[in-house]
This record gives structure tokens, sequence and C-alpha cells, in this order.
């Protein structure tokens, strides 16, 4: 029953993560669309993802307050609505707010996703921990590349069709997950959402810190892979390639290094990550032949989610 469960919430995290994964290979097609340079159009995934850092800690609070379940419900439903809407505005600002909105949710879900898992596991913490996580990774592998696809197909004006898999996943998710929300304690029970009591959590300010250099690191290679392609005149199609095969790699490396990390220690597996995926950034940097790049882009994600 449990495991079941566990799969559930791997597929909610597949689910709110495909979404996040469209932005990044569509970012060519964005700049030509609002007339935005590459510096430009590349600040979107980059300021997105400061505004989820700050807020996603607090996301787990809603799930204290209001319970895990419902919290995941609702920004998995948020999350789809409001990305999925990018494509039927030709205003820049709007386009914003859709982005805003849907990544906000997304990044709410996260805390509470993990906070299940960890309710949940009783042993294997890791190994279910990683579970989870390879669910949202492939979610944003495969979302690279079928954007891409779709809107090739059907045009960027209807990707609103995109949100019935939110949608769909959200009402399976009201009918097969428990409500666990069991935990009680002075930031649950604080009026309003807890917020101030939870800033002055050493605990909070930490996982805050370790959220946005996070964020930051893995955004840089990520959103300009996709924009530095396209200048040197590939098809769109493979930015989505590379974010494809790079992500699908970091998903085995999340895995590979939860494994190693239970036998070997985290310290060990954090010199090697490090370490390793500095020699396969240099060969991407130094390269200009497309396989080799791909190559070494591969194996840097792959690393690096040790």
């Amino acid at each position: 029953m449990k495991r079941g469960k566990i799969y559930i919430i791997t597929l909610n995290h597949f689910t709110t993560d495909w979404y996040a994964g469209i932005l990044k290979p569509l970012l060519p097609l964005i700049m030509v669309q609002f007339g935005l340079t590459g510096g430009q159009v590349s600040r979107l995934p980059a300021i997105l993802g400061i505004i989820a850092s700050f807020i996603q800690p607090y996301g787990a609070i809603l799930g204290m307050k209001f319970g895990e379940k419902r919290v995941q419900i609702v920004t998995i439903l948020l999350t789809a609505i409001f990305t999925s809407l990018i494509g039927s505005t030709k205003n820049l600002y709007i386009f914003i707010l859709f982005l805003a909105l849907g990544r906000i949710a997304n990044s709410l879900f996260h805390p509470n996703g993990a906070t299940y898992i960890g309710k949940l596991s009783s042993s294997k913490k890791h190994t279910n921990m990683s579970i989870f996580s390879i669910g949202g990774t492939l979610g944003m592998a495969i979302s690279s590349i079928t954007i891409v696809w779709f809107v090739e197909h059907f045009g960027i004006e209807k990707m609103y069709l995109t949100s019935i898999l939110g949608i769909a996943v959200a009402i399976f998710s009201i009918f097969y997950l428990d409500d666990l929300s069991d935990h009680k304690d002075k930031i649950t029970q604080s009026p309003g959402l807890g917020i101030v009591e939870s800033s002055k959590n050493y605990g909070v300010k930490r996982l805050l810190t370790v959220a946005i250099l996070r964020t930051f690191i893995g955004m840089v290679f990520t959103t300009l892979v996709p924009i530095y392609l396209h200048q040197l005149n590939y098809k769109l199609l493979w930015g989505g390639y590379f974010l494809t095969f790079g992500i699908l790699a970091s998903a085995l490396g999340n895995y590979t290094g939860a494994v190693i990390s239970d036998k070997k220690g985290a310290k060990f597996i954090n010199i090697l990550s490090s370490f390793t995926a500095t020699i396969f950034i240099f060969i991407f940097l130094i390269s200009h032949n497309l396989y080799i790049m791909l190559a070494a882009f591969t194996l840097l994600l792959f690393i690096a989610s040790f």
C-alpha cells in the first residue's frame, strides 16, 4: 500500500515538473515571438527561479496548515492551468504573469510531496526520496522534447490543451491519496500562515539559502544551452534533445548518488561530484562538436545530480 502511494506522489512530481520543463526548450521561439534578445529571454527562468526559491520553504507551512494532500492537488491544478496558458497571449506582461503563477504553484508543491514521502518511509528513506526525485526529473526531461513536438505540430497557441494532464492527475490524487496531516507545532497552530514564526527558524533559513544557490547554479547551463544552439543555427528540436538527454542522465545520477551516499556517505559523494562535474563543464565549453557537447552536457548533469 505504501509503495503504491509513493508511486502516486512520484506521478504528481512528474506532472508538476513536466510543466516546469516547458519554458527552456521554447526560449528561442519566445525570443522571436516577443522580439527579445538572448540576454533578455534568459533572464526569465532566472528571475522565476529566484522567486520560486524564496517561496518554496513556505510550501511546507501551507502543508502543515491545510494538509499535504490538499496543497498537492491545488498546486498541481494551478501549475497546469497557468503554465498551459502561456501560449494563449500575445502580451509579454500577461505571458510573464502566467509563467510566474505557474512557477510559484510548482515550487509550493515540492516540499509537500517530499514531506509526504518522508511520512510514508519507515525504511530506505534515501531510496524512496530518490524515486520521488526521479519522477520530477523524468517529467522535465520528457517535457523538453514533447513540448517542442507539440508546438511544431499544433502551434504554441494550442498549449492550453496540455492542462488536461495536470487536471487528470489532480483528480486521480483526490481519490487515491490519503490525508496524512497529523503533525502539529507552533507554526501549525499560529495565526495566519505562520510565515513570521517559520522565518525565525534556523532550519528554514538554511533551506532557503541552499534552495537559492541550487537554483542559480542549475539554471545556468539548462537555460543557456537551447539559446546557444539556436545561435549556432541548430533547429529548436536540438535544444529539446540536449535537455532531454541531460535531464534523463540527471535522474539516473540522482538515484546512483543516493545509493553511493548510503554506502560511502554524503561527504564523499559531494567531493566526487564537484570535482568530476568541473571536468565536463570544461569539455563542454571548449568543444564546438555537437555530439561531444551533447555527451559532455549529459555526463555533466549525471555527475552533478549525485
